[in-house]
């Protein structure tokens, strides 16, 4: 199991509700580590960002570059 430190970035496989199974890869980076889940912070459309707390099964490491 990958531990997540805060400021690491990672990128979450978001399941779409509604989505039929599809995945959508969204780069984010560690804000807080809790006992059973971990805050990100997400990119919103608008170009804001925003906080969400996720499985840490939902996260890989971000690729280099």
């Amino acid at each position: 199991m990958t531990t997540y430190n805060p400021g690491d970035r990672v990128t979450w496989l978001q399941q779409l509700r509604g989505g039929y199974g599809y995945i959508c890869p969204v780069d984010s980076i560690v804000v807080k580590v809790g006992p059973k889940r971990i805050q990100i912070d997400a990119p919103l459309r608008d170009g804001g960002t925003k906080k969400v707390w996720v499985k840490p099964e939902t996260l890989r490491p971000a690729a280099e570059g």
